[in-house]
């Protein structure tokens, strides 16, 4: 999924900040390895572009007094360290003759089609990702990062700031209130809450604070350990259960592929609709199209000037790659909508009603469950 961008792109943030850690009292010019991985961090999520000043102000903190033309060429070398693998992109896009379809479908599409306006309720909404995926991580890396106060960590704890503020301005730029979006806030929280830990155990101070502050660390490691422990039960625990207790949709899915793989062959081709991109997968046959994310896809209208054509493009490779099976994944029908009598919906996606029209023509109903249906093309 788009969103895994963000948990892999703030693992490289953190590279960012590991370099520099290692090179913050080197001259400027070598600050250029620093920027290599936000470059990359950008290539994945642009909205992590933000972190570049924040980097800067770590490097800063960590040098004494640095002369503005000290600063200047440190921000000079971390933009040019940024810019080189988006370049490198750039420069094997135009060797491959690619990059002008990656900008039509990863820019054009996006700013045309699936650009989304701010969600109203914003900061609520925030909350409510929050506590629903990570409520706990949330508030115990908040608490122990007010244990980030000493001069000594004040390069980590500004990186640290800096990162966290960039995943959540990227959450609020992207608009849709995906709660995945907010994926590279995990890491952040999960160091912060070590380095809060450490920090509190060790804290230098009143005698009589010395002891409280090693009692929260103490309260802090229980509670790490106790969110861990669940979510390791919760999402790690069922990838390594006995194989023969599949769950209902395991049962669906292995049937689909079954049939399909028993009543095609090698050459012929396979579409499904909707999120079952595993049955797909599984079963080893190739898409009857190239426009396999049917989610995003059915937002395309056909007086759009620009996308408009995918439709009639989509039509054609259905009428000649003829797949053998199509797998409709029911709950992403419109309200209302029935198997019964699909071909009679007039309103939905224009290329739902494309694919529905090959259905109603030219395949009979397979097996269907209790959402899904599988057709098999008729002889």
């Amino acid at each position: 999924m788009a969103g895994h961008r963000d948990i892999v792109a703030m693992h490289l943030l953190i590279g960012s900040c590991a370099v520099l850690a290692a090179l913050r009292v080197a001259e400027p010019k070598k600050l250029i390895l620093a920027g290599l991985p936000l470059g990359y961090a950008v290539m994945l999520r642009p909205t992590y572009l933000a972190f570049l000043p924040f980097l800067l102000l770590s490097w800063r903190a960590a040098t004494d007094s640095p002369s503005t033309k000290r600063l200047f060429s440190a921000a000079l070398c971390l933009t040019i360290g940024t810019t080189i693998f988006p370049f490198i992109f750039l420069a094997a896009g135009l060797a491959t003759n690619t990059l002008e379809n990656w900008f039509t479908d990863g820019i054009l599409f996006v700013l045309g089609v699936y650009q989304a306006s701010a969600p109203k309720n914003g900061p609520l909404i925030f909350f409510e990702r929050v506590k629903e995926h990570f409520f706990w991580l949330f508030i115990l890396g908040s608490a122990a990062s007010l244990f980030w106060t000493s001069r000594a960590v004040r390069f980590h704890a500004i990186a640290l700031l800096g990162m966290a503020i960039t995943s959540i301005v990227s959450f609020f730029v992207q608009g849709k209130g995906f709660g995945y979006h907010l994926g590279g806030l995990i890491p952040i929280l999960f160091l912060s809450a070590l380095g809060g830990i450490e920090l509190a155990f060790f804290r230098r101070g009143t005698p009589s604070m010395a002891p409280v502050s090693r009692a929260l660390a103490c309260l802090f490691v229980l509670i790490l350990c106790l969110g861990l422990g669940r979510r390791i039960q919760n999402n790690l625990v069922p990838y390594y259960r006995d194989p023969e207790i599949a769950t209902p949709r395991d049962q669906t899915i292995a049937e689909i592929v079954s049939l399909v793989e028993a009543e095609s062959g090698q050459r012929d081709r396979f579409f499904q609709w909707g999120w079952n991109y595993d049955a797909a997968f599984l079963s080893e046959r190739l898409s009857a199209t190239r426009f396999v994310d049917t989610p995003l896809f059915s937002l395309v209208r056909t007086d759009n000037p620009r996308f408009g054509s995918w439709l009639r493009e989509f039509d054609r490779e259905l009428e000649s790659n003829r797949p053998k099976f199509i797998l409709l994944d029911l709950t992403t029908l419109p309200e209302g909508w029935k198997v019964e009598t699909l071909g009679l919906n007039e309103r939905g996606p224009e290329a739902l009603k494309i694919l529905l029209s090959q259905i109603v023509r030219n395949y009979e109903v397979k097996k269907s469950w209790e959402d899904k249906v599988l057709f098999k093309r008729k002889a």
